[in-house]
């Protein structure tokens, strides 16, 4: 039918040509279709689907207007912005595995406390190695590893941390689990991922002189994309840092990830400089597949950090005591800086939009931290 597969996601193929554009992207055998007119959805459905004319299609079904997909419940408003959350998820999640949970009446306002999720460990003895071996918690955890990396970036961290017992949990483990599935619960209606279409500077980016317009420029001219990057170098407890990053486009979130760092950082500069390399990583995808979309980004990314350290290893290249050491695998933002395909901005740490991929925060910061990830859209009455 002439359209043409993108090298970079396999499950997405555009047609531009005498009937339109029209963009597909395929899940097994569950399809998203955009199209520019009317005109160009009927052309791509008579020929891609099985008729009585066309014996060679597919056989399946045209459900309509995107309204559910994955799992994923999908609002499209008359103002032309979007809303996605997993609601209908989390409650069969919620009656699976809490079924006494009454999720209208306990209120659990946020994920778990910093102290009690900083204190989590492996099983302390058999007896409770046989107790967890009765729990669902590798089921919950599955689950709430589909709901944060779908549509939950503000309990991303959460559910790394709960990643690392999987092999051995103890029932403290078990609770801070279920404390998330039920402040899920109560939250489910209302937070989640938000498009508006906006695409200018964000207003609270940090500090922009002495060239804030350029920067203001290549954040609007690249339709609001703007990346933070973000790293909490290594406690007592492990030797590898934590590190974030997200990423907007249109006024919302389409990238997210908290993680660990594979190597040993030696300071909060390395930490903070090997985390933007890999937030450059995922820019860098992002930017082909924009382009395979036939969306193109042009010039320097912008991406924010916190550490003026690292920002000066990225633009000052130069062997010191301090760098000496680094792996090649990290330089890999200094690549990009060269090209002139990513601009290092500094963020102060209370606009960094990645602080809460790297740790946990305590109620006042995280609630205005999720409202700049997942701001809550209409709001339960």
């Amino acid at each position: 039918m002439g359209f043409r597969q993108s090298p970079h996601d396999p499950c997405i193929f555009r047609y531009v040509g005498v009937h339109g554009e029209c963009l597909i992207a395929c899940y097994v055998d569950d399809l998203l279709c955009a199209t520019s007119s009317p005109g160009t959805f009927d052309w791509f459905s008579s020929n891609f689907l099985f008729s009585d004319t066309n014996s060679d299609g597919f056989y399946g079904k045209h459900l309509g207007k995107v309204s559910y997909f994955l799992g994923m419940a999908i609002d499209q408003y008359d103002d032309c912005s979007i809303s996605v959350n997993q609601s209908k998820y989390i409650g069969k999640m919620l009656d699976k595995f809490v079924p006494s949970h009454q999720a209208n009446s306990i209120k659990h306002h946020k994920p778990c406390s910093p102290e009690s999720f900083s204190k989590l460990s492996t099983a302390k003895d058999d007896l409770e190695r046989e107790r967890m071996s009765t729990l669902p918690y590798l089921e919950i955890v599955g689950s709430l590893l589909y709901v944060s990396g779908m549509t939950r970036p503000d309990v991303a961290y959460y559910v790394t941390t709960l990643c690392k017992f999987m092999h051995d949990p103890s029932p403290e483990c078990y609770d801070a689990a279920v404390s998330l599935l039920l402040y899920l619960g109560h939250t489910k209606e209302y937070v989640g991922l938000h498009y508006d279409a906006c695409t200018k500077a964000p207003s609270d980016f940090g500090r922009l002189e002495p060239d804030a317009n350029a920067i203001q420029n290549s954040i609007e001219s690249n339709y609001g994309f703007i990346a933070y990057s973000d790293a909490s170098w290594r406690s007592s407890s492990n030797k590898y840092s934590s590190y974030g990053y997200i990423v907007y486009l249109f006024g919302g979130v389409i990238s997210f990830a908290s993680k660990y760092l594979k190597i040993v950082a030696m300071s909060s500069a390395e930490a903070e400089y090997a985390a933007a390399s890999q937030t450059c990583r995922e820019m860098a995808y992002i930017r082909h597949v924009c382009l395979d979309l036939g969306l193109t980004l042009t010039g320097p990314l912008c991406v924010g950090v916190d550490n003026t350290a690292a920002i000066s290893i990225c633009e000052n290249p130069g062997i010191t005591a301090r760098n000496k050491h680094f792996d090649d695998q990290i330089h890999y933002i200094r690549h990009d800086y060269d090209h002139q395909r990513v601009r290092m901005i500094y963020v102060p740490t209370d606009r960094q939009r990645a602080d809460g991929f790297t740790k946990p925060l305590d109620p006042t910061t995280f609630f205005r931290w999720r409202e700049t990830v997942v701001p809550a859209h209409h709001p339960p009455v």
